[in-house]
């Protein structure tokens, strides 16, 4: 299987140097496979050093081109795909926000809290559940509005029919929000706004991420803030040994009761899944070469305004038939449903965008 890999992303291999070279003489450039983050990309390039860039470059250029695409196997090289078909989806820039409370911030602002002396390594921290219980007269509550759909409608493609050859993934965000005094469970859609504390990690949005796969397959999850700062999530770093994730198994980040809370980095907040029946030796590599950096970014970064979206990672979706079972403090819990995205094809890795807005 490793030769496999070598000689599908020799491509990629070669893309790679290509930028280094050229990025002595340009101030940017971006291969044509990697338009979908050339946003992203071109943030980090103002945030953080050249070999955390060369990194980021490789890791998206390893989330674009699946090498175990049959095409790949043929050509020996980086599929290439047509269209990006969430052309038309909105991000920072569309005035099609104008006239929304959950409008995000522009490309200007800085989005830096200066009560952060200390830049932190991982711009997700895990927080227990301590503090986050009911206070006295306050009680969880169930919330069922059926609004686990992580695409709008007029993005949602036709389902197509279930084979067991073919991967599936069941995606949830959920975040915690308080109406009316309770506690509720909300499912986090594509663009939807949290806040973070203002120097205080308790006090702003906390949130988890949630999959299931259909089959037995090595999942990845990797999570760019607003900085364009990449940091793996999934397999934890506690548990690297997490893959192969087993079918039909509820997966929680974080474990136990803890919940992500938000840095002081603003900016859009990408969530990448990538599904896949062979181990990636590629993308573990790489976030082992990321994590292991020490983050120093500039004093005043740049954000992320544009959402990175994986063209073509999947082939449709549709509400998932299994809830999500979630514990808010109560015996009974509560539950959401999920989205189900699916492979295109048998044996390609199934590859979902999932995005948010750090205000």
């Amino acid at each position: 299987m490793k030769t496999r890999y070598r000689t599908s992303l020799v491509s990629g291999s070669v893309l790679c140097v290509l930028l280094s070279g050229c990025m002595a003489a340009l101030p940017f450039v971006i291969p044509p496979l990697l338009e979908f983050a050339s946003g992203m990309l071109q943030t980090a390039t103002h945030n953080y050093d050249k070999p955390y860039n060369y990194d980021l470059q490789e890791l998206m250029m390893s989330l674009r081109a699946d090498p175990n695409s049959q095409e790949n196997h043929v050509t020996g090289s980086p599929q290439v795909l047509s269209e990006n078909p969430y052309a038309e989806y909105h991000t920072y820039d569309d005035p099609t926000y104008s006239d929304q409370d959950g409008q995000g911030p522009s490309a200007q602002e800085t989005g830096y809290d200066e009560h952060y002396e200390h830049q932190q390594s991982e711009p997700y921290q895990d927080n227990a559940d301590d503090g986050m219980e009911p206070s006295a007269g306050q009680q969880y509550q169930q919330y069922n509005d059926n609004s686990g759909d992580s695409i709008p409608d007029s993005y949602r493609v036709e389902s197509p029919k279930e084979r067991p050859d073919l991967i599936t993934l069941d995606v949830l965000l959920v975040r915690q929000k308080i109406r009316n005094g309770a506690v509720t469970l909300l499912p986090i859609n594509d663009g939807d706004v949290l806040r973070d504390g203002r120097g205080n990690p308790q006090a702003g949005d906390k949130f988890r991420i949630m999959f299931r796969a259909n089959t037995d397959c090595y999942v990845y999850v990797i999570a760019i803030d607003g900085s364009a700062w990449a940091q793996g999530v999934f397999p934890p770093p506690g548990n690297p040994f997490a893959n192969p994730v087993k079918a039909g198994t509820q997966y929680v980040i974080p474990e136990q009761n803890n919940w992500f809370s938000l840095d002081q980095f603003k900016g859009i907040e990408t969530i990448f899944f990538v599904a896949t029946q062979q181990k990636r030796d590629d993308i573990e590599q790489i976030m082992a070469r990321i994590g292991g950096r020490e983050r120093s970014p500039r004093d005043t970064p740049d954000q992320v305004t544009e959402a990175p979206i994986i063209p073509q990672g999947f082939t449709g979706t549709r509400r998932s038939r299994s809830p999500f079972a979630i514990q808010t403090g109560l015996q009974e819990g509560q539950q959401l449903l999920p989205t189900t995205f699916f492979a295109n094809t048998a044996g390609e890795a199934l590859r979902v965008t999932r995005w948010f807005r750090h205000q």
